[in-house]
């Protein structure tokens, strides 16, 4: 399949995210997620913890941009 340039661009960034996670979760828990026991995880918690984080980001984010854009005008 020929991808748009921007579509190929983002699935090549979000590989690269995808590859440095599973390498930080195999070094935090010693394997990957394929072996990960399902009994001692809440993996539905997880997704929530997770967001919770990436929303806190993401208002980080625009703080910083909406400081930078104060000192444009």
């Amino acid at each position: 399949m020929n991808r748009p340039q921007v579509s190929q661009r983002i699935i090549n960034v979000f590989a690269e995210i995808v590859d440095k996670q599973d390498a930080k979760g195999l070094a935090k828990y010693g394997r990957s997620i394929d072996d990960a026991v399902d009994e001692e995880y809440d993996w539905n918690e997880m997704v929530v913890e997770e967001c919770a984080d990436a929303f806190k980001y993401l208002v980080r984010q625009n703080m910083k941009l909406s400081k930078q854009y104060q000192k444009v005008l």
